[in-house]
Order: structure tokens, then sequence, then C-alpha cells
């Protein structure tokens, strides 16, 4: 999923979290190419069960702070 990724237009960041367990993968994707990714994603993977991928659209609110070590 992550070579999917890398060359995908407006994907941010990527990162695999859990492979070895089948894991999966966080991607930073701006808004307006959420729709684009999706499908790309959809197209491109298949678990070798012939599984499709399960997509969760997440959306951040407020806003991240640094906070430094004391």
């Amino acid at each position: 999923m992550v070579e999917i990724t890398e060359n995908t237009t407006g994907v941010l960041g990527v990162r695999m979290m859990g492979g070895g367990f089948g894991g999966c993968t966080l991607n930073w994707v701006e808004k307006s190419r959420v729709s684009t990714f999706k499908d790309r994603i959809m197209a491109g993977y298949n678990t070798p069960e012939g599984d499709i991928p399960r997509i969760y659209e997440v959306q951040i609110e407020g806003e991240t702070k640094y906070l430094k070590d004391q």
C-alpha cells in the first residue's frame, strides 16, 4: 500500500503500522484529493486472499502542539 501512495498526487505522508500482523497504513491526504486517493487504493491493492482494503476516513480538528520536554 505504501508503494501505491508514494507517487499519488495529494498524499502528504504515509506510514506503515503493525506490518507483522497484517498491518495498515496511515495516510495524510489533501482534502481535495481524498476521492482520487481512495479510488487508486481500491484499484491497486488486494490481499493475497483477494480481500479489498478497508478505508477509514478521519478529519483532524483543532490544533496540534509540540510540547518541549521540561
